[in-house]
Order: structure tokens, then C-alpha cells, then sequence
């Protein structure tokens, strides 16, 4: 790298599932809450954060499943401590990067 050019920001965008609940379920139709944890960040202006949120997912049966509606709200959010400071932020950016994002899962 020379010595006057500037790295490509490193960017963090993680999803990972914590939990679901079934709302409610007929043969025609169903109602999903999908609880999950975000976390995003960019090395060059936005300090790491995480988003704790249920998904709500409303589904109709016709020929396969097929959503129809979808809703966002925040929580629950788990208490946790604030031990955030300049070193772990550097280390997310280098050690995060190395692990490569779950496409798909089978149980």
C-alpha cells in the first residue's frame, strides 16, 4: 500500500438468530415473531452498535408459503455490560472480517 493512499473502510453487518415464537398457526395461515440481534458498524465513521428486535412475519398458505406482512419493533434487549472501548473497537474490525456470514442453515 503506498504511503499517501487510503484503506477501504471496513464494513460490519451481522445478523444471527436468538429465538422465535409461533403466534399463531392454521393449514391457511400463520404468524411468526422471530427475535434477533444486529450488529453494524463501519471502521471509518460508525462506531460498532447491536439492534435487538422482533421480526413479526405474517404468512398465507398458497402453494407454499408466502408472507404478506412484515413488522419491526425493538426488543427485547438484554441488559449488557459496557466494556466498549478503543481497543475491543479495533479488535471487531480485525477479528470480525475473518469469519465468514452463515448463508443458509439445515437442521
Amino acid at each position: 500500500m503506498a504511503v499517501d493512499s487510503v484503506p477501504a473502510p471496513v464494513v460490519i453487518l451481522r445478523s444471527a438468530l436468538a429465538g422465535y415464537r409461533v403466534e399463531s398457526y392454521t393449514p391457511s395461515a400463520a404468524k411468526v415473531a422471530i427475535w434477533r440481534v444486529g450488529i453494524v458498524g463501519s471502521g471509518a465513521s460508525v462506531q460498532p452498535q447491536q439492534s435487538w428486535r422482533t421480526e413479526t412475519v405474517s404468512l398465507v398458505w398458497e402453494h407454499g408459503w408466502k408472507v404478506t406482512s412484515f413488522a419491526s419493533a425493538p426488543g427485547p434487549t438484554p441488559p449488557l455490560p459496557q466494556t466498549a472501548d478503543a481497543t475491543t473497537i479495533g479488535d471487531l474490525f480485525t477479528d470480525i472480517p475473518r469469519f465468514t456470514a452463515f448463508s443458509h442453515a439445515e437442521p
